[in-house]
């Protein structure tokens, strides 16, 4: 018997579907490299943003579909104890003057598809979740934090969601964010004790009476950064993309925006 030697393989997928009356066929094309090829393919540099390899890795680890679960919102419940999380609507961290240019912009426009860059919980200042409730949209959300990701998740938004963030480039690479959270948001997540992986650097907690008041959080984690084309260009053409004005990734988003791509920048 020959004897069994492993490989590393990298496979590439190519699908497609065949609908008849009675039955459908999938046809798959499987290429399998080896070490050396492997290798060699490292070599020739980053991934192309629409290498069929890399939308597959997308498709398959990085995207998660629309939920079919009604809405776990805390603004259909307005409890007492959510006073503090839903307070940001009449905050100074800007989100009502947000909603209203959204609703001038698109209270008369047809449904589209919005991808939001830094989309939290998916509730707590969304600008597209009114899009996506009142106007039947649909969209993208990308949180590369942990955390919220997961409590993005049991909201059961009615968009594609994304644990990762948008790339400064137009190939995938790992990168390293690190950001401030206002005192405001951290009293509105405190009751579902967020967590961070690197926090109070150099700084201290406002919530503790032996520590020296602060209204600054940091936090630092590392994520995997891939292009807004090829996070959705499996998806379906979009419309808008929002990403939050103090973002290091507002103007090199837009800068690397593949040119047969024409959208405009909502906010």
């Amino acid at each position: 018997m020959r004897p069994v030697r492993k490989v590393k393989l990298l496979v590439s997928f190519t699908l497609a579907l065949a609908a008849t009356t009675s039955m459908a066929f999938i046809f798959i094309s499987i290429t399998v490299v080896g070490r050396g090829d492997l290798l060699e393919a490292l070599l020739e540099g980053p991934l192309d943003a629409a290498d069929p390899r890399l939308l597959y890795l997308v498709r398959e680890r990085y995207l998660v579909a629309p939920a079919s679960a009604p809405y776990n919102l805390k603004e259909d419940y307005m409890l007492p104890v959510d006073q503090s999380y839903l307070s940001y609507r009449n905050s100074s961290l800007g989100w009502e003057k947000l909603h209203l240019l959204v609703v001038t912009l698109f209270d008369h426009q047809p449904p589209g598809f919005f991808v939001e860059a830094g989309a939290l919980d998916g509730e707590y200042l969304s600008n597209t979740l009114y899009l996506e409730r009142n106007k039947n949209w649909t969209g993208l959300l990308v949180e590369p934090d942990a955390e919220m990701f997961k409590y993005m998740l049991e909201k059961n938004r009615k968009a594609w969601t994304s644990h990762s963030c948008l790339a400064t480039t137009n190939y995938p690479s790992k990168v390293m964010l690190y950001g401030c959270v206002e005192e405001e948001v951290a009293q509105a997540f405190w009751g579902s004790t967020v967590t961070v992986d690197v926090w109070l650097v150099e700084h201290h907690n406002p919530y503790s009476s032996n520590d020296t008041y602060d209204d600054t959080f940091i936090k630092i984690f590392e994520i995997q950064g891939y292009s807004v084309y090829t996070i959705i260009t499996e998806l379906q053409p979009f419309n808008y993309v929002f990403i939050r004005q103090n973002s290091t990734l507002h103007d090199a988003a837009f800068a690397i925006r593949p040119s047969e791509f024409d959208f405009k920048h909502g906010i």
